[in-house]
């Protein structure tokens, strides 16, 4: 299940960990992710803080859905690096 960190002023996305094996470390903390940010949310500022229960969501993944050009070309390989 993918996480997804937003900030919380501007809804900004963060961090993104859409699956296991992304990076060695995987899936950092919100107390990690905001050392790692300098603790001021690089689109709006804002300072950033560790999310209180309350304002955690949890809600189903909805995957993005792909043009059936794009979806060809994933089948037939063209593009992959």
């Amino acid at each position: 299940m993918p996480v997804i960190y937003r900030c919380g002023s501007c809804n900004h996305v963060l961090y993104e960990f859409l699956r296991v094996g992304q990076d060695s470390y995987g899936l950092p903390t919100p107390s990690e992710l905001i050392a790692k940010l300098g603790s001021n949310c690089p689109h709006c500022g804002k300072k950033l803080k560790t999310p209180a229960l309350e304002s955690i969501k949890i809600s189903p993944h909805r995957p993005r859905r792909t043009s059936p050009s794009e979806a060809s070309r994933r089948r037939s390989g063209e593009g992959a690096v």
